[in-house]
């Protein structure tokens, strides 16, 4: 169980893609997460209201864990 730790209790999360991936954001501030989350997209500034980050090297830290919301051709790239 330990090893899973950040995985089932994240301190962070990357949640990457667009409209998906803002509605994950916004349900996840509803349900009172207290981490951060770090939107990742090539070409927005913002995701449901978040400073989004233009790819995993720019993300302030390694995220705990990750939400994909992206179509299936970028999915591979992505991960």
């Amino acid at each position: 169980m330990h090893k899973l730790e950040r995985l089932l209790r994240p301190k962070s999360i990357a949640v990457f893609g667009g409209a998906q991936a803002a509605a994950v954001v916004a349900q996840s501030i509803k349900m009172g997460f207290a981490g951060e989350i770090w939107p990742v997209h090539p070409t927005k500034d913002e995701v449901a209201g978040r400073k989004a980050y233009r790819s995993v090297a720019d993300l302030p830290g390694a995220p705990d864990a990750a939400f994909v919301g992206v179509n299936r051709h970028l999915t591979i790239e992505v991960i």
